[in-house]
């Protein structure tokens, strides 16, 4: 199993709840183990305006291997990986398809490979 912390962002806590139950179900079904984050706070999308350092602080003291988000915003905010990518790769699509490549932040696909299972990029 692939360990991932995660960070539902705020609208997935409330209005989105079902979205946060589907990728959840989908997780487990991907063997993807998703630790959600304690404490978190809001990725900036609404006026709370949150540090993303933070946030990847507490995943690494977890031993996360990579942070998900499965929000748009917090995707768009963070700059961390969408679980969507990750499912991606994990059945087989190329990275580039993915838009790993376009991260602020540079994605090390070769590195989320075996974490997501998957054998080719």
């Amino acid at each position: 199993m692939s360990h991932f912390a995660y960070f539902p962002g705020c609208s997935l806590h409330a209005t989105a709840r079902e979205y946060d139950e589907s990728i959840r179900a989908l997780a487990g079904t991907l063997d993807f183990g998703l630790e959600e984050i304690r404490d978190w706070c809001c990725c900036g999308a609404t006026p709370a305006h949150a540090l993303s350092g933070k946030l990847l602080l507490m995943a690494h003291g977890r031993g996360a291997r990579a942070m998900v988000v499965a929000c748009p915003l917090c995707h768009s905010n963070l700059d961390f990986q969408y679980l969507t990518q990750l499912v991606g790769l994990a059945i087989g699509l190329p990275a580039e398809r993915l838009g790993l490549h376009r991260h602020f932040v540079p994605v090390r696909v070769e590195e989320l490979m075996p974490v997501v299972g998957a054998s080719r990029v």
